[in-house]
């Protein structure tokens, strides 16, 4: 099942830094919106691996700041190691 997102493209001003919570609205939007457009049966074999592609890609940048704290998580710990 697919969870409720946003169901416009939120509008980002891309020539200034945009803050996370803006970028993670975009990215969860065209996540959703590669999850729906998945479900077509209509698609062809190259059609199909490239949006399970852009849904990879964006997992994984929604995955970025776990990922920069478990990171830092990891540092701190083998700093403090005896």
């Amino acid at each position: 099942m697919i969870a409720e997102g946003p169901t416009t493209l939120p509008v980002i001003d891309w020539t200034s830094p945009i803050p996370w919570s803006q970028l993670h609205k975009h990215l969860m939007y065209r996540l959703e919106s590669a999850r729906r457009s998945l479900e077509s049966t209509d698609l062809t074999e190259a059609q199909t691996n490239a949006y399970r592609g852009d849904i990879r890609t964006l997992k994984s940048l929604l995955d970025l700041p776990i990922a920069a704290a478990r990171k830092a998580t990891i540092m701190q710990q083998q700093h403090t190691a005896p």
